[in-house]
């Protein structure tokens, strides 16, 4: 059930990236933040490291970012 939760959480931070780079939605304060703290929890960042080779190369750099960003 973990997995299907991180997942769709995922799925949820792409669509707001993409979103954001085509200018559909006004940037969000924090997203980085909150991208950084939920990743950084064990079971969300053992499924990212798990799945994140499924996911586009703009999406991981960015949630790569987030995870790096202080």
């Amino acid at each position: 059930m973990e997995e299907i939760f991180v997942n769709m959480i995922v799925l949820h931070i792409s669509s707001v990236y993409y979103a954001m780079n085509d200018e559909l939605v006004i940037k969000l304060e924090g997203l980085r933040r909150d991208v950084a703290q939920f990743l950084s929890l064990p079971i969300p960042k053992a499924i990212w490291e798990k799945t994140k080779v499924l996911q586009n190369d703009a999406l991981v750099k960015f949630i790569e970012e987030c995870r790096n960003w202080k």
